[in-house]
């Protein structure tokens, strides 16, 4: 009777493993079709149809403009000079971070 027992439970566990494997493979698959299903629902463009060239064209010569007068290879002085304020603590010296 006891190796009956011992036969009983082998195959009880060999049939959950294979439960399990199966449902691991079920599940990967189930996720990696969803997951296509998704890229290509959501492919990243908007529904509503703009001209992304106009804006884009807008945007680089704007920012040709900032570029080109701050390129001029020269550097600025600041408009105010930096001035020395006193805490409430009476340190002179500047903490970051800490506490």
């Amino acid at each position: 009777m006891r190796e009956q027992a011992i036969r009983a439970r082998a195959l009880g566990l060999r049939r959950v493993s294979r439960l399990t494997r199966w449902a691991l493979a079920g599940g990967l698959a189930l996720t990696g079709a969803l997951s296509a299903t998704a890229a290509a629902a959501y492919a990243g463009h908007s529904s509503q149809s703009s001209n992304p060239s106009s804006t884009s064209s807008d945007n680089s010569s704007s920012n040709n403009s900032s570029t080109s007068s701050s390129s001029s290879g020269q550097l600025q002085s600041p408009s105010t000079n930096p001035s020395s304020s006193s805490s409430s603590s009476g340190s002179s010296h500047a903490t970051s971070g800490g506490s």
